[in-house]
Order: C-alpha cells, then structure tokens, then sequence
C-alpha cells in the first residue's frame, strides 16, 4: 500500500475518533515559583471537534490524490 494511501486512512480513523468520542489529554502550567518552591496545576482538555472534521476532510482528500493516476509525459510538450 502506498504511504499516501496510508496517511490518508490514518487521518480519516482519527478524525473520526475525535469528532464522536471526545479524547482528553492534560497539560501542566506552573503557576507559581518563590524560591526552590514551586507550585503547579494539571489543566484538562479535549482535542476540538473541528479538528477532527479538518483531519477527516485532509484524509478523504489524500485518498483522492492516490486514486487519481499519475500524469505521463510532460505538460509542456510544444513541437
């Protein structure tokens, strides 16, 4: 299978995940320091819904691109 072909099934699964099952993931921020002493907090949040659409859009349009057959020839051939 070729990479692109790949890419594109891999982009599709994705979005799909994301945009019906939300996927959480977390991030620390520090909010504080004084000194050796330093403070943080663990922010959770969910990956967009329209980032999902935007990866399922971007895969449908790879396996698009691999569908189509590569061009022959040059597209400059003037005698």
């Amino acid at each position: 299978m070729r990479p692109i072909v790949i890419a594109g099934i891999v982009l599709v699964v994705g979005g799909l995940l994301v945009v019906f099952k939300s996927i959480p993931y977390t991030s620390e921020r520090h909010v504080m320091k004084f000194g050796d002493m330093e403070a943080a907090v663990e922010e959770r949040h969910t990956i967009p819904p329209w980032l999902g659409i935007a990866a399922i859009v971007g895969g449908v349009v790879l396996l698009g691109a691999a569908r189509r057959p590569p061009a022959s020839g040059s597209s400059d051939s003037r005698a």
